[in-house]
């Protein structure tokens, strides 16, 4: 190869390695200069961030006073050894008359919500009052609302000031700060100048107490929050400031929702809704009952301003499920709420036969207490307040005062320790329960009773009486163990109405059914047998249940049992007067109180009335056991 074709070689090579190398600068330089500017960019975008949101910290200016003094959370500056922070209170404290100025920085949103308590041990005057301002000194211009003039007529006034001018903008209610005042209030202003002006002077509720249009300030050329008292040497202590707070203010455009319906009796329901409602306009057709009931009057008042109390035609039904609709209803900004439902129901106060006495413990274990179990015998719902649970053994009563109600045919088993009733039980998850104090029960006997006041007279609802000998003789040892209704038709007070609840669900069924439980009677104008197989002391089928059922009234029975070979084993009673309807029960056991042994057994009844008719008629049943 020739030298002009070597030189010419390298030539390329140098040439080549040199373009690469300026292409690769030049693009690491391009990469720097563009890293730089996005970088410039994004630090800017950073402080713009963090002004902005210092702004927005500052405009959301708020200070309840609970750390106690004014350098804490928001810093207050001006004369602050004037004030004092007392139980979570701003409280000014001069050492002599004057004035005294406190203030804090703040932004001033375009749109904003003033808030603040504030009240004065005093009636105010042109010589004891205050102003709260939102002011710029810079450029001399504020708005401020003063408390306190002269005479009765004092009302809460608001004003703008610009280079010393002050013009009045509105006034609150004429008088109503004239004494003593106590309030709390809200100033809002919309973006477009629109100020409107709530007070609560004491009813709970803040009503619109003044409204004007001035856009004159911007509210972003406004920087100080400040609180000026005036006064005489009597009142140098007794201003108070709480809860203040300067927010950015966002106008309610959602329309109310309906909370609930409280029936107050069965003519009278209280409708609520999350906040105060237009009454303007309002009627019945407002709202719909169904099952349709009539509704006559509908009542708003100013004191309850997010309540309608609903006056009804027709009584509501204890034993219906209602539901209300609510149409077309507007809150103080015209929010409408096209169409909201709810259900409820009413609970009417009982009356002779609707509630029952069902179970008790009266010797429960160790560590825990007693329980009585009531049964709601009716279609409807019940209310137990005010029913009163009482010992006529020892005296002693404990009245309901909560708003308990019952459904149709449920249990409520009441004990001073509900928690040990589910631990040591374990009933259903169904079962109902209250926890509430009882009067007490000896273990040996006793006689509960459940009461009533109706239109002024106390009336006994159900009542019965126990001994321990009532339980079942084969259970060895009956503590825990307790008594069980077997038939709400038949009498509480007739002993062979209860028996011991089952092991088969530890000895009790409290909030439940009860283990016995019969739900009819089966005789037809004589007796029935069920149970006719039955296995004495064991969970299913424990003992043998004769129903008897006459036309009238007085009939009288001899009852007798006998074995298979004829020889008498318990004789249940001789002259036992029976009603129209009801139950005997055989547990199994002989006169000695001693189980019979298997097989069958025959049941001799033999009736007689006053008028003379005498009856023989034989039933058979069958004594069993579990098999090994």
């Amino acid at each position: 190869m020739g030298c002009k074709s070597i030189f010419t070689t390298h030539f390329f090579i140098i040439l080549s390695t040199f373009t690469k190398n300026l292409i690769k600068n030049s693009i690491d330089l391009l990469f720097l200069f563009l890293l730089k500017i996005i970088t410039m960019k994004f630090i800017l975008l950073i402080f713009v961030l963090i002004l902005g949101m210092q702004s927005m910290l500052y405009s959301q200016f708020s200070d309840d006073f609970q750390d106690g003094d004014l350098t804490s959370g928001v810093e207050w500056g001006g004369e602050t050894n004037h004030f004092i922070v007392e139980n979570g209170v701003l409280r000014l404290n001069a050492p002599s008359a004057g004035s005294s100025t406190i203030y804090t920085n703040t932004v001033v949103p375009d749109s904003f919500e003033l808030k603040m308590d504030v009240k004065m041990d005093f009636d105010p005057s042109a010589s004891n009052f205050f102003r709260l301002s939102l002011s710029n000194t810079a450029n001399d211009k504020s708005y401020f609302l003063q408390f306190g003039e002269n005479g009765s007529n004092d009302a809460i006034q608001i004003f703008k000031n610009i280079n010393g001018v002050e013009t009045l903008l509105a006034s609150g209610t004429s008088g109503a700060i004239s004494q003593s005042p106590n309030l709390n209030f809200t100033l809002t202003r919309r973006n477009d100048g629109f100020f409107v002006l709530y007070v609560d002077y004491g009813s709970g509720f803040q009503e619109e107490d003044a409204m004007f249009f001035d856009d004159e300030i911007a509210p972003l050329e406004l920087s100080l929050f400040s609180i000026s008292c005036t006064y005489t040497s009597t009142r140098t202590d007794k201003f108070y400031f709480d809860n203040i707070s300067l927010e950015e203010y966002f106008p309610d455009l959602e329309p109310p929702q309906l909370t609930g319906v409280e029936v107050i009796n069965d003519k009278l329901l209280k409708v609520t809704f999350n906040e105060k409602i237009n009454n303007s306009g309002l009627s019945t057709t407002n709202f719909i009952l169904n099952p349709l009931t009539s509704i006559s009057q509908v009542e708003y008042n100013p004191l309850n301003p997010n309540q309608i109390q609903l006056i009804l035609l027709e009584s509501l039904d204890n034993k219906n499920d209602y539901f209300l609709t609510v149409k077309n209803i507007k809150d103080l900004n015209n929010n409408n709420l096209e169409s909201s439902d709810v259900a409820f129901h009413y609970a009417a106060r009982p009356k002779l036969g609707d509630l029952k006495l069902s179970e008790i413990l009266f010797d429960p274990y160790s560590g825990g207490e007693d329980f009585i179990e009531i049964y709601n015998d009716s279609p409807g719902y019940i209310s137990l307040e005010g029913l009163v649970i009482g010992n006529s053994e020892n005296g002693d009563e404990e009245e309901l005062t909560q708003k308990i109600e019952l459904k149709a045919y449920e249990y409520l088993a009441i004990s001073e320790d509900v928690n040990f009733l589910i631990d040591q039980y374990h009933p259903i998850p169904s079962a109902n329960f209250l926890e509430h104090d009882l009067p007490p029960f000896d273990n040996a006997n006793g006689n509960p009773y459940i009461r009533i006041m109706l239109d002024g007279v106390l009336i006994t609802l159900d009542s019965m009486a126990y001994t321990e000998d009532q339980h079942f003789e084969l259970i060895d040892d009956t503590e825990g163990v307790s008594l069980e209704r077997i038939s709400f038709k038949t009498s509480a007070d007739e002993a062979n109405n209860w028996f011991s609840s089952s092991e088969n669900n530890n000895w009790a069924t409290p909030g439940y059914q009860n283990s016995v439980l019969r739900i009819g009677n089966h005789a037809n104008n004589g007796f029935s047998i069920e149970n006719r197989v039955f296995a004495p002391g064991l969970p299913d089928n424990p003992f043998l249940t004769i129903d008897y059922n006459f036309e009238n009234s007085g009939t009288l029975a001899d009852v007798k049992i006998f074995n298979s070979n004829g020889y008498q084993v318990r004789d249940m009673g001789s002259n036992i007067l029976l009603g129209d309807e009801g139950f005997l029960i055989w547990d199994g056991l002989n006169d000695e109180n001693v189980r019979v042994s298997i097989g069958v057994y025959v049941i001799i009844l033999k009736t007689f009335n006053t008028e003379g008719n005498t009856s023989i008629s034989k039933e058979y049943c069958v004594v069993g056991d579990v098999l090994d």
